[in-house]
């Protein structure tokens, strides 16, 4: 250890006993210099990674202070790996605008009564630590955030965890950029939340099921319980927005309750997300982009949950907005004939969502159909001859059920004994005028069914 020596540091004179270990006596003292005294320190003492007692030395230390009376602007600070808040109480609206924290930031337990904000904050840089054990990660597990508290801009380089933590109104993640995996399974949300713009890299969770509450103390109980008393569902959103949010891995918000507007608009899912037991408010706006259908169990599973979910709320539109996903992957899964079927099924008809394609495979069989009852009756197609008047009439009234009258006087022109008035039917004209029949009534259910989809009716 070095002899103890005074710092002058930007004018301020600060007592620091070793120069690789700081203590949180020491930090505090530097730190109520100001942002340029402690960077200034920091350049010349950066943290060192001691990895046979597997800790951080020389790292930022404020644990179980209490900054209530005498609060510090942390703006642009320059904490490095392994900087300590576990525990610390802020009383005013604390500022960590900007700040490096580096690998290992830790404000387990911390309580932010005024709110805070870490606008454009780094957490983790891929230091020369950065392929240790150590779990690289921002940790916030059950936190506590008053009214106000903004993370916009705020960059995760690794993991994140803000299990359990607890939020109060207008929290802000715009634009944020998270890393391997974000934690906020258990959170609590206030009035109105937001995530707009948000870049989750890997996977992220929003299950409402806490798994280890007595770790968070009464606090969170408490704070439950004043959510129940004031109306609100424990583990849901008010409103909530998560537009324009891009989901590179698995998101899951199992068990949440969507109490308030909710709006997903321009949200990208590269994984179908997982929204199993939640219900949904009225209010929701679910124009995102999903992932490539890949014949995915799990995938048309949620699918089917959001089907089910909109279905309770009589929202048709996303109701088969959701069918439609479901079947596609339902269809990728299948094999031999199923897949077959459905295949066919997507093709003309976009699984009851399409109205020009049946019309065009009515037109076409209608068209097949007639050439073939044309050879059959011994006929060259001439339009300006009367046989191709009675062709077409007698190909258009055999293709729709119950018009069989108006193909009659037809049908004895073209295969029958005009001075008798009978039609002679082959048996490969009755067979053509089935397999005409049958594809052409089919064309017509998936018309009217595109028609029922396509005005919302059930």
């Amino acid at each position: 250890m070095a002899d103890p020596r005074p710092y002058q540091v930007n004018g301020h004179n600060v007592t620091i006993a070793d120069s690789a270990n700081i203590t949180r006596e020491e930090c505090l003292v530097l730190a109520r210099c100001g942002v340029e005294a402690w960077n200034t320190w920091r350049r010349s003492n950066p943290v060192s990674l001691d990895i046979l007692n597997h800790k951080y030395r020389n790292k930022a230390d404020f644990s179980n202070f209490n900054f209530r009376a005498n609060p510090i602007d942390f703006s642009n600070f320059r904490f490095e790996d392994g900087a300590q808040f576990c525990d610390t109480v802020f009383g005013s609206r604390v500022n960590f605008n900007g700040v490096q924290f580096g690998d290992s930031a830790n404000f387990e337990g911390a309580r932010f009564e005024g709110g805070a904000s870490f606008r454009d904050a780094h957490f983790g840089q891929g230091s020369k630590f950065s392929k240790t054990q150590f779990i690289e990660t921002a940790d916030f597990i059950g936190v506590r955030f008053d009214a106000g508290t903004s993370f916009d801009s705020a960059h995760f380089f690794q993991a994140a965890k803000f299990h359990g933590a607890q939020f109060g109104n207008y929290t802000s993640f715009n634009d944020a950029q998270f890393g391997s995996f974000v934690d906020f399974d258990g959170a609590l949300f206030g009035d109105i939340t937001s995530f707009d713009g948000v870049q989750f890299s890997g996977a992220v969770s929003f299950a409402a099921k806490l798994s280890f509450p007595r770790l968070l103390g009464h606090d969170y109980e408490q704070r439950k319980r004043r959510s129940e008393a004031d109306g609100n569902i424990p583990g849901g959103f008010q409103r909530v927005s998560f537009q324009r949010t891009t989901f590179c891995d698995s998101v899951s918000f199992s068990g949440r309750n969507f109490e308030g507007a909710t709006f997903f608009s321009g949200s990208v899912f590269n994984v179908a997300p997982n929204f199993h037991s939640c219900r949904l408010n009225q209010n929701t706006s679910f124009d995102a982009k999903f992932p490539l259908v890949k014949g995915d169990e799990n995938a048309s599973r949620a699918y089917r949950t959001l089907k089910l979910a909109f279905a309770q709320q009589q929202a048709i539109r996303e109701e088969q907005r959701f069918f439609k996903l479901e079947m596609q992957e339902e269809a990728a899964r299948e094999t031999g004939w199923r897949r077959w079927l459905y295949c066919t099924y997507s093709v003309i008809s976009d699984f009851g969502f399409s109205i020009s394609r049946p019309l065009l495979l009515l037109a076409l069989t209608t068209l097949v159909a007639t050439l073939i009852y044309a050879n059959q009756a011994g006929l060259t197609i001439d339009f300006s001859g009367s046989h191709t008047a009675a062709l077409v009439q007698f190909s258009i009234a055999s293709a729709i059920l119950g018009l069989e009258k108006l193909a009659e006087p037809a049908a004895i022109r073209l295969f029958g004994d005009l001075a008798k008035g009978v039609a002679n039917y082959n048996l490969w004209v009755v067979l053509t005028l089935l397999a005409h029949k049958a594809v052409s009534l089919l064309a017509l259910f998936l018309i009217g069914l595109a028609l029922r989809n396509l005005f919302k009716m059930k």
